[in-house]
């Protein structure tokens, strides 16, 4: 538990610190964590996670790769991962940071991961298809931003679900 601290809330708070306020271009690395929503035939909820890596070759434009799911307790007890990870593009409406509306766009692979837990240990499964993600986000203060998100699996295992999630992340530089 200590270690989802450290991730969510300290090295956010010292990386946007860390970084220039003026700028958004070069290297970028974000974390985020929010609410998240499923469908799997019924709704589920849970963590949402939203991680991302690339490079902004303008004020107003990052390529990215980046992996966001929602985390969430199936009906069957087990845990279970629904996300995409794959490429994105997130647009910017102003080269000034802080209140800036932006879109994301990205294609990547959906993947559904089980994880059981027992005393046998930790077993697990996954199945990997084609997902597409798209959202909107809103750059409250430089390097802070809250993003909604909308994901959509094509999965010949699974029921091809849709999830929406909504984080607080910060992204740096």
């Amino acid at each position: 538990m200590a270690w989802l601290i450290v991730v969510f809330v300290l090295a956010p708070a010292v990386l946007s610190e860390a970084a220039p306020a003026g700028e958004r271009k070069g290297f970028v690395i974000g974390v985020g964590a929010g609410f998240g929503r499923t469908d799997w035939g019924v709704n589920h909820s849970g963590l949402f996670t939203n991680f991302k890596i690339g490079y902004a070759p303008t004020e107003q434009s990052m390529i990215l790769w980046q992996s966001s799911g929602t985390f969430f307790k199936g009906t069957d007890g087990d845990w279970k991962m629904d996300g995409i990870g794959g490429a994105a593009v997130q647009v910017y409406v102003s080269k000034k940071r802080g209140r800036s509306g932006c879109a994301i766009a990205g294609v990547g692979y959906h993947n559904v991961i089980r994880m059981r837990f027992s005393d046998s240990g930790v077993g697990g499964s996954n199945s990997i298809g084609l997902g597409i993600r798209g959202g909107f986000g809103y750059e409250f203060a430089p390097h802070w931003t809250i993003e909604a998100l909308v994901h959509h699996g094509f999965n010949a295992r699974e029921h091809n679900p849709t999830s929406v999630g909504v984080s607080l992340n910060v992204i740096w530089p």
